[in-house]
């Protein structure tokens, strides 16, 4: 069954340009967030090496936006393969903390 929004989150969505999303921490998280049907998933910084978490998140087909932390580039590299061989097909991080161009490797 496809979710309808209500006319106040058709209102927020159209006015603010912005778009709902929540960090899942586990697996029942990644379920309920897709019954509300969330355009697409951001895994936390102290959640990018659980790849439990990820695969399940991936499986579901959606963009990702993925928080770097204090992952090292071996980390990240673990995480986005996980990502990708498990049907995510656009994953995204933010290089600026680390102060490395991740987003020109993925």
């Amino acid at each position: 069954m496809k979710r309808t929004f209500t006319k106040s989150e058709q209102f927020l969505e159209r006015s603010l340009k912005s778009i709902p999303l929540s960090a899942p921490f586990d697996a029942t998280a990644v379920d309920f967030l897709e019954s509300l049907e969330v355009p697409c998933h951001k895994i936390a910084s102290f959640e990018n090496t659980d790849l439990p978490l990820l695969e399940k998140v991936a499986q579901t087909g959606k963009p990702v936006i993925m928080s770097t932390g204090m992952a090292t580039v071996a980390e990240l590299d673990e995480s986005v393969r996980t990502l990708r061989e498990n049907g995510c097909k656009a994953a995204w991080s933010h290089p600026a903390k680390i102060g490395l161009d991740l987003h020109k490797r993925y």
